[in-house]
């Protein structure tokens, strides 16, 4: 979960203090300033959705050149069992 952090309840008195995703500090959104203003802009939901499709087809990705590189390297030169991993052979 994000929470945006401040130091009072709604009022004149609070102030921002910062962005948390579970417990810890985050960078989230672009501060952007109007005049005399701040403003926190945050990203369309459909861009982080966008950008999370992207993370994912990335890891993936890697996922199977791994088992590639697994494949080729202990399996098909002789080094054991496919489903067996023993990096000292």
């Amino acid at each position: 979960m994000i929470s945006i952090i401040f130091d009072h309840p709604p009022g004149p008195e609070s102030q921002f203090v910062e962005v948390e995703r579970d417990g810890k500090s985050i960078e989230f959104g672009k501060w952007i300033q109007v005049g005399d203003f701040w403003h926190l802009e945050l990203p369309e939901i459909d861009q982080l959705e966008k950008e999370l499709a992207l993370r994912k087809e990335f890891i993936e990705a890697r996922k199977d050149r791994a088992k590639a590189y697994h494949s080729f390297w202990f399996y098909e030169r002789g080094k054991g069992d496919k489903n067996e991993y023993n990096p000292r052979t």
